[in-house]
């Protein structure tokens, strides 16, 4: 097919792209179908989005044959996933509402699925091989990253442009531009072509793409070097410093894991295509060398720090999908060390390790969001295990989980306990998942801490009075509860709980008799309490006790008494004020003040 075919076929698919993501997007809005059915509307999102693109990188590139092929394959595989994610958690995740879209997750794995599976067929569809060449290999997949990161930038100069030269015309008060670029039938099509477009323009334009991957490639394989120096010393460090500050952090086994994908990515940047032809310096040779062994005993620390934290907490979703990550790693890990040890400076070795690993992590990708290994049902069930054979007890297990956070399978384990008869605390287990399955937000399945109120002599300590010439608060006051006032939201923690406040008095009325002003520390609303028939009562907020300033001079007792500035209208029995919606006055310096 001639580069104007492609073109053209590109450009139309691009629209078309744009005028479906466009009617999607307006059935979301106006709640019509396929938006009313999550099951339907999120899989056909998934699918708008990422199969035209994988068409447009096809086209041209692949034979027909296996272009259909793929796209349909593509196709299903999105179709499929999307379904499965929205089944296994119908609801928004802090909500009882329906969902409709497709979680992070999926967002964020079925791109990299497809990422990886086109290179694999683009480079077995140019060799005309199941299994090709490792260059082959090399170019598709490095080939499509640099396209990624263009079209990305290009798509995203064309909008800081088009923003730009609304812009102008907004100088002018000509406001169409701008209100154009907001309207989602013009933002949504322009984007899905101007995406095509940037294909095309780094599909056609080998020398840029070619030339960009090696400034990229040579510019990362210089930051080998670096990691690897950092790699060693942690690890000789490790002699000394011994493993428990290690465990200390809680963050071990992420930023363990972390590393040693950068030392994957890095060694393949220096490794580049693997031609005895390509020169390579020997720092970088040594370097990658080096690299390729140390990635062993990283892994194995991430495992071990997993390990520890799964015997102490079970399985939950982000461990399961560490697990899986982890057990990726000790594929790369194995496979360089044995490339090291093997072939020496050349790693020759890594190129096998790389291709099955890649296959490696898209099955494990897909069963990890199928029904083969959904780390929420796998984690559910460990869960339930640790609960049933007595590892953790009943008021120790975290029902809110299985109730919010492992999605249909947790409810569906939940229901389970709900009808537990036998076993030990079988009655707890079974009162316990009821009251959890009956539970409409996460706090009510949480166990409230029956903390008593604080005593006259705790709240007399907790509040600092501040008035001149006063010692203590009135003692009527510090006995009265405020735990069940209806406006307890309002009323400072220090009078119901154990916390610290500040106090003055002041004449409010101009009675004679004075109230009391009362907040928290450091930072807080201040409430004023006034005594009507011979009980406290709370009056309300004091406005703009935030302000700067405000604290500091209430405290030196740097405040004077005002007039309302405007009158209060009465009608019938009700007392009517205006209230302001000022902001805070411009402080001025205290010094100032003084003076």
């Amino acid at each position: 097919m001639s580069v104007q075919r492609v073109a053209l076929v590109r450009t139309l698919v691009g629209l078309l792209q744009g005028v479906i993501l466009y009617r999607l997007y307006l059935a979301f809005a106006e709640r019509l179908w396929p938006a009313t059915d999550g099951l339907v509307f999120a899989p056909l999102v998934l699918a708008a989005f990422l199969v035209p693109l994988v068409f447009i990188a096809g086209i041209g590139n692949l034979k027909l044959r296996t272009l259909a092929l793929w796209t349909a394959g593509a196709l299903l595989l999105s179709l499929a996933l999307g379904y499965y994610d929205l089944w296994r958690e119908p609801f928004e995740q802090y909500s009882p509402r329906p969902r409709l879209t497709p979680s992070p997750w999926i967002w964020v794995v079925l791109p990299a699925i497809l990422f990886i599976l086109h290179a694999l067929v683009a480079a077995g569809d140019g060799d005309r091989k199941y299994l090709a060449s490792y260059l082959s290999y090399f170019e598709q997949s490095w080939k499509q990253g640099v396209q990624l990161l263009l079209t990305i930038l290009f798509v995203g100069v064309l909008w800081l442009l088009l923003w730009l030269g609304a812009s102008l015309f907004g100088l002018i008060r000509i406001s169409f531009f701008a209100q154009l670029l907001w309207k989602p039938w013009f933002s949504i099509p322009v984007t899905a072509l101007a995406t095509a477009c940037a294909v095309h323009i780094t599909d056609v334009r080998t020398a840029l793409i070619s030339g960009a991957r090696t400034v990229k490639l040579t510019l990362l394989s210089w930051l080998l070097p670096v990691i690897t120096f950092f790699v060693v010393l942690f690890l000789l460090a490790l002699f000394t410093t011994g493993l428990e500050p290690l465990w200390s952090t809680r963050r071990a086994g992420t930023i363990l894991l972390s590393t040693a994908a950068a030392l994957v990515f890095l060694i393949n940047a220096a490794y580049h295509d693997g031609r005895p032809e390509t020169p390579v310096p020997l720092l970088l040779r040594q370097a990658r060398f080096i690299a390729a062994l140390t990635i062993l005993p990283v892994v194995a620390l991430a495992a071990y720090a997993l390990w520890l934290r799964i015997g102490q907490y079970g399985l939950t979703p982000p461990r399961v999908f560490a697990s899986a990550a982890t057990i990726i790693m000790a594929f790369y890990a194995m496979g360089y060390a044995y490339a090291a040890m093997r072939a020496r400076l050349s790693l020759k070795p890594l190129e096998v390790t790389n291709v099955v690993t890649a296959y490696a992590i898209v099955a494990t990708a897909v069963a990890l969001f199928s029904p083969i290994a959904d780390p929420w049902k796998i984690a559910a069930n460990n869960q339930v295990h640790r609960l049933a054979t007595g590892f953790i007890p009943p008021e120790k297990f975290d029902f809110t989980f299985l109730r919010f956070d492992a999605g249909r399978y947790g409810r569906e384990a939940l229901e389970q306990l709900a009808r537990t008869t036998q076993g030990p605390q079988a009655e707890t287990i079974a009162e316990r998942a009821k009251k959890a399955l009956a539970a409409k937000t996460r706090y009510q399945t949480t166990p409230q801490a029956v903390t008593p109120p604080p005593t006259p002599a705790a709240k007399e300590a907790n509040i600092a009075l501040l008035a001149a010439g006063a010692k203590t608060l009135p003692k009527d006051f510090l006995e009265q509860t405020w735990e069940k006032h209806p406006r307890q939201y309002q009323i400072p923690r220090c009078l119901y709980a154990d916390t610290k406040c500040e106090a003055i008095l002041i004449d409010a009325d101009g009675d004679g008799t004075e109230e009391i002003v009362v907040w928290q520390v450091p930072r807080g609303f201040a409430a004023v309490f006034g005594k009507e028939d011979n009980q406290w009562v709370f009056l309300g907020q004091l406005e703009n006790s935030g302000c700067p300033g405000v604290r500091e001079s209430l405290r030196e007792g740097q405040f004077r008494y005002a007039a309302p500035r405007y009158r209060e209208l009465t009608v019938g029995e009700n007392r009517m004020r205006i209230v302001t919606q000022r902001s805070c006055a411009p402080q001025v310096k205290r010094e100032q003040k003084k003076e």
